[in-house]
């Protein structure tokens, strides 16, 4: 009996510890670069931005988001639900503002080379079928084999192309680098999908389609962007970078506004 008490202890030692998770990124796309922090403890994401009064709050469990301004009292709310309402009535107004384009552009034709209606073909095109045409179907992601480290984060060198172009080169860490809980990792990826799905059907339905932007799940590319470097112009521009990860227990109280 003393040997299976034995065995029991030395088993449960063997037990991954559970501990929730920071990471702190910085932004550096604007003139004034800001630092967020992604704060992780089981299905919830908090996302903390510098200089904003913002309570953000991811939930994986029910796939929303939900941001509240600490000064007005404003909530905001997005699911897959008001996501596609929004999407509809945005998709309307694009039509119907594409129709009365197309009213003021139907006498002018008689009078255009052919050049000249190819190219307004292709932008009616554009804004009639967003999903379809414009320069974010031009995108693509490869992996260079490179990889290198970013505050001590070991990561893979991916480069995004659009027309075979590189704009950008973005270095993606999985969790054998960054070393979180299997349900933190999964959370983080999981509001990372979110977000890209969010924000590219938002632009889409508004007929804007010159985004950079990759969703790394449909891409079956395991892990999350540390680093992102635009190549684009001539001098390269760094844009975010992780600075810091911890796993250290998170209070409860971290992920619920304070009550005025």
């Amino acid at each position: 009996m003393k040997a299976l008490y034995i065995l029991l202890f030395l088993l449960a030692g063997l037990k991954p510890a559970i501990s929730d998770s920071t990471l702190v990124f910085k932004n550096f796309s604007d003139k004034s670069s800001r630092s967020n922090s992604y704060y992780l403890k089981g299905n919830k994401l908090r996302l903390l931005e510098e200089h904003s009064q913002l309570f953000n709050i991811y939930d994986k469990s029910n796939q929303s988001f939900i941001s509240l301004n600490i000064q007005s009292g404003k909530t905001s709310r997005i699911n897959s639900q008001i996501l596609d309402q929004r999407v509809k009535i945005l998709n309307q107004q694009r039509i119907k503002e594409l129709a009365e384009i197309e009213k003021q552009l139907r006498p002018k034709l008689k009078d255009m080379s052919d050049t000249e209606k190819k190219v307004g073909e292709s932008i009616i095109n554009q804004r009639k079928y967003p999903d379809l045409y414009g320069s974010h179907t031009l995108l693509k992601i490869q992996k260079t084999g490179q990889s290198k480290t970013v505050n001590k984060i070991n990561c893979d060198v991916y480069e995004i192309l659009r027309k075979n172009i590189k704009i950008k080169t973005v270095c993606i860490a999985d969790n054998r680098s960054l070393k979180l809980s299997p349900g933190d990792y999964e959370t983080l990826r999981d509001f990372h999908h979110f977000n890209y799905t969010t924000q590219t059907r938002l632009m889409l339905a508004t007929g804007k389609t010159d985004f950079d932007l990759i969703d790394y799940q449909q891409e079956n590319i395991n892990g999350i962007p540390v680093e992102i470097i635009n190549t684009a112009e001539k001098i390269d521009k760094l844009e975010m970078m992780l600075l810091s990860v911890s796993r250290e227990k998170l209070d409860k109280s971290l992920f619920a506004p304070k009550k005025s």
